[in-house]
């Protein structure tokens, strides 16, 4: 897909999920990294092709990396898609949207590929 980001167009592929109505759009590190942006924290912008882009901001709580954990364990067969119903540990304070981001480590140890995926974690992800 082509993204319009001032005046510079980019492909990229992209997921569409409707998180906030007030967030139009959410670039990953995976984008910024590809595309070899610079954030500025001091000003808010990124570059993108030594152009600067103002960041939108949303005021959160905090921002926090939480374990997911799997909630009983499961067989999958080679060529088996599953969706696995996981629970989210330090359960005193996480968020009710969240981001699930699979690891190198986890792909090597257990063999499995897992991609980013958006969640209610007030419930067992990812339901």
């Amino acid at each position: 897909m082509d993204i319009t980001i001032n005046d510079t167009v980019v492909k990229y592929a992209v997921w569409v999920a409707e998180i906030d109505k007030a967030i139009d759009v959410i670039l990953g590190f995976d984008f910024l990294q590809s595309n070899q942006c610079v954030k500025d924290a001091g000003t808010n912008t990124f570059k993108l092709n030594g152009q600067p882009v103002k960041c939108a901001t949303v005021e959160l709580k905090s921002i926090r990396c939480c374990r997911v954990v799997v909630d009983k364990t499961n067989i999958i067969p080679p060529g088996v898609e599953r969706i696995i119903p996981g629970k989210v540990l330090d359960l005193e304070a996480f968020p009710s949207c969240a981001i699930l981001v699979p690891t190198e480590k986890f792909t090597e140890r257990y063999q499995l590929l897992m991609e980013k995926s958006v969640v209610n974690a007030e419930n067992n992800c990812p339901y």
